[in-house]
């Protein structure tokens, strides 16, 4: 779902400086070098956001700042788009960057900019407490329902063709091949729906988990990842 029909079909207004910004973020993520991190992993966003907002208890709806969590949206893997991992010291770094590199790049991007402060400072604590590291809980609204809708990305099966394009075409990644699986079993498959925040992402999160897996698994025999 694109930006535009999202705010057309929710009757949501918002003034074109916000606008704008997000535009920005969506030309950044449309000359992503990472298939997985690019302008249609944002509309992939929106199309579940699209559907949790109406499950979403109706005293919570109406505190949601969608200039704040839509520029979060667009924003949150600016960085990450523009970075490729083609090794594992390389992917463990990107992983611990993530969040802060797209924070860093939105606040130089912000400089010159006549935006509101606050608004700033909500945006980047929303970009920020996207990244999988975390220390503290996570407060604010807005960056809960996008913390929701990237772990909720993390399972989507659009994102298996990318992979497959990635690691094993035209020769197979054998090092990256073998941490990804490691990444699947130890990590991923391990994941608590506690991670979610709303009812409606527990569940889908934990439909879209068990697909995902076995798709994967499926590969693995059809490719004989364990030969590599």
């Amino acid at each position: 779902m694109t930006l535009e029909v999202f705010l057309e079909r929710h009757e949501i207004k918002l003034e074109k400086q916000y606008t704008d910004l997000m535009k920005n973020a969506l030309l950044l993520m449309q000359g992503s070098v990472d298939p997985l991190h690019d302008d249609k992993h944002v509309y992939r966003m929106l199309d579940d956001l699209n559907c949790l907002i109406p499950t979403v208890p109706i005293h919570l709806r109406a505190r949601i700042d969608y200039a704040v969590l839509l520029t979060c949206l667009c924003w949150h893997d600016v960085w990450k788009a523009r970075r490729n991992p083609k090794n594992l010291p390389y992917f463990l770094f990107r992983q611990w960057w993530d969040g802060i590199g797209s924070a860093l790049e939105f606040r130089r991007f912000c400089k010159c900019k006549a935006l509101d402060k606050r608004f700033i400072k909500s945006v980047i604590y929303g970009i920020r407490k996207h990244a999988t590291f975390q220390i503290l809980p996570t407060f604010t609204l807005e960056a809960k329902i996008l913390r929701d809708l990237d772990n909720l990305e993390v399972w989507n099966l659009d994102r298996i063709e990318p992979l497959k394009k990635m690691y094993l075409f035209p020769k197979p990644n054998k090092d990256m091949i073998k941490l990804g699986m490691f990444y699947i079993r130890h990590f991923m498959s391990k994941e608590k729906p506690n991670v979610y925040h709303f009812d409606w992402s527990r569940r889908e999160g934990e439909k879209r988990k068990a697909l995902f897996i076995t798709h994967i698994e499926l590969l693995e025999k059809e490719y004989q990842f364990y030969k590599l």
